[in-house]
């Protein structure tokens, strides 16, 4: 499994399966609000935008067999919790049931 997961940055070139994957009800009914459905392809150039800003990167693309098949940030926290982050992830409906997010302990 591990050599068909990868991360990367999100670049331009994503934002159309991005936007494909991401216009999803059953994705946007487990994310936060802020996440939103409809999901156009201004809403992943936006989002691409935001990421390649950040500094140090926080959001990364998941791939699976080389496509885009979700999405992965780091939430930093503050104050006493600055140590500490928020994951959130979502996964292209294409790719659920495949173990690409699955933890074992």
């Amino acid at each position: 499994m591990k050599d068909k997961v990868n991360l990367s940055r999100l670049n331009v070139s994503d934002a159309n399966e991005l936007a494909r994957l991401a216009n999803n009800k059953k994705v946007a009914d487990n994310l936060r609000d802020i996440f939103p459905h409809p999901y156009s392809l201004k809403d992943a150039k936006d989002f691409i935008s935001f990421c390649e800003a950040e500094n140090p990167q926080l959001t990364f693309a998941i791939t699976y067999e080389s496509k885009l098949a979700d999405v992965i940030g780091f939430l930093q926290k503050t104050d006493i919790y600055s140590k500490t982050a928020e994951i959130g992830y979502w996964l292209g409906e294409p790719f659920w049931n495949k173990d690409i997010a699955t933890l074992e302990i």
